[in-house]
This record gives structure tokens, C-alpha cells and sequence, in this order.
């Protein structure tokens, strides 16, 4: 997963962040209507990506539903993963290979 970051317990979606109105408005961060899955992670690697700095804490704040999503089917969602692709690639091409 992409967001897993450094522990694998970590929740990788929107419900388990918080972030500065200032941050957002100043960054121009909002989703992306034309995409309807997985349209919170792209949120969350734009603003990584924007983030000067990023604070983790295991303070539990929210509870996650199961259900997502990719539990229902919307005609949009070919699009909406094409649209999702392009966006990620774009975001990853400005930095560095990892190699392991």
C-alpha cells in the first residue's frame, strides 16, 4: 500500500487525518470530483506532497466503517480510475525512485 508509511497498522484513509483549513486553502487542496474511487488517497498523496512537515500519532480518533466504495458499482469508475492513475503517476514522477 502506498500510504502504509512506517507501521503497518497505520489507516491509510481520509477518516484518520486532520489538516489545516489554512494548509488546504493556501495548497489549493480539494478531492477530485471527476474521480470516484480511491479519490481519498490521491487527496492524501497530494497533500503529502504539498506538507512541509507531517505529525503521526497512534491516538485513536475514529472508527472505520467496512464498507467503502469499491463496494458498489458506479459506471464512473473506469474514468474515475484512469483519472486516479494519471493523477498518482504525475504526483511520482517528481521524485526518486526507491530502490530496496
Amino acid at each position: 500500500m502506498v500510504l502504509g508509511i512506517t507501521k503497518p497498522f497505520i489507516q491509510e484513509g481520509i477518516a484518520s487525518k486532520f489538516y489545516r483549513r489554512e494548509f488546504l486553502l493556501a495548497n489549493k487542496l480539494m478531492f477530485n470530483d471527476k474521480i470516484v474511487v480511491s479519490e481519498d488517497t490521491l487527496f492524501i498523496l497530494e497533500a503529502i506532497d504539498k506538507a512541509q512537515s507531517i505529525y503521526l500519532s497512534d491516538l485513536k480518533f475514529y472508527q472505520i466503517l467496512e464498507e467503502h466504495s469499491l463496494s458498489r458499482f458506479n459506471e464512473k469508475v473506469l474514468a474515475s480510475e484512469l483519472e486516479y492513475e494519471q493523477k498518482v503517476d504525475k504526483i511520482l514522477q517528481e521524485y526518486p525512485p526507491v530502490m530496496k
